[in-house]
């Protein structure tokens, strides 16, 4: 799934991401990363879901902290 973060002031995926995994805990990945035009992917991030049940639902809990 992908998300706009822009609310959060941030404008920049990959410094999104450091956000999230450095101050709340919770991994995800950097879109422009996937595209020829990285600035295309910019303003998003993507998440996946391939985790046990309980790991989301401690993920969820941790990103309710986030408030745009």
């Amino acid at each position: 799934m992908c998300a706009d973060f822009r609310p959060f002031g941030f404008d920049d995926d990959q410094a999104f991401v450091r956000h999230l995994i450095e101050k709340v805990g919770v991994a995800a990945i950097p879109p422009s990363v996937f595209y020829d035009r990285p600035e295309l992917g910019r303003w998003y991030v993507r998440f996946a879901f391939c985790k046990k049940m309980e790991t989301l639902e401690a993920a969820v809990k941790r990103l309710e902290g986030l408030r745009a």
